[in-house]
């Protein structure tokens, strides 16, 4: 056989060589039986790493493809803020008082499961309950070397005017198109303009703790009609 016989080259642009072991076909007709069984082995265990040399090839060349195409796509996002109500955790205080923290099980917190191997999240978002102000500041550490999560710190009295009072009472109707309980049958206003100042608080809160760990080149993700007001504040913060 040929040297072009031994070594077939599939991909004339690849700079890796097939080598075939050389074999005289012309010779197998004098051969024993078994002698030709042992020399037809020796072909096909051939043929098969000839098809896994083709095979590491076009992985190789679909890798090349593959890496041209996440170039494309631009710079690497370093990180991703995402901005939500809550946090993905769930803070439980023992009778001793203790703090532990459980994973929530949110549509949020779900959908961003997968992603989460693939870039950099840090979360901010509120705890849920008040934290004594003498506690906050183990439980900001503990929170950002255990889970990657900063928290926003809210009094229960803020919470109920901006959580349940503007965001459920006043936004969820709004966008739900429920009529506003805020309004009586008879027609009677008795909106409370605090629950407004409240709602532009916490989003101004959550806007503080946003800009003391943003960096330049970091991507925000606000998330709900619970932080509508966020974007406005950032912005006015980075001008």
């Amino acid at each position: 056989a040929s040297e072009a016989d031994r070594n077939p080259d599939p991909n004339p642009n690849s700079t890796v060589e097939f080598v075939l072991p050389a074999t005289d076909v012309a010779q197998l007709g004098s051969d024993t039986p078994d002698e030709l069984a042992v020399q037809e082995q020796a072909i096909l265990a051939s043929i098969q790493d000839l098809q896994r040399q083709l095979l590491e090839v076009r992985t190789a060349e679909e890798g090349d493809e593959d890496d041209a195409e996440a170039d494309d796509l631009g710079p690497d996002i370093n990180r991703v803020l995402v901005v939500a109500n809550r946090l993905p955790l769930t803070m439980i205080r023992g009778d001793d008082g203790e703090v532990t923290f459980r994973m929530s099980s949110g549509g949020l917190v779900t959908a961003l499961q997968g992603t989460k191997l693939e870039m950099e999240f840090v979360w901010i978002g509120w705890l849920g309950a008040e934290v004594p102000e003498e506690e906050q500041p183990a439980l900001t550490a503990r929170l950002w070397e255990e889970h990657r999560c900063v928290p926003v710190y809210i009094t229960e009295e803020l919470a109920a005017k901006f959580y349940n009072g503007f965001s459920n009472d006043v936004l969820w109707p709004l966008f739900h198109y429920v009529p506003l309980p805020m309004y009586k049958g008879s027609g009677e206003k008795k909106f409370d303009m605090s629950l407004w100042h409240a709602y532009k608080t916490a989003n101004d809160l959550f806007a503080q703790v946003v800009m003391d760990i943003y960096e330049s080149d970091d991507y925000i993700w606000v998330h709900d009609y619970h932080l509508m007001q966020l974007p406005r504040e950032l912005r006015s913060r980075r001008e």
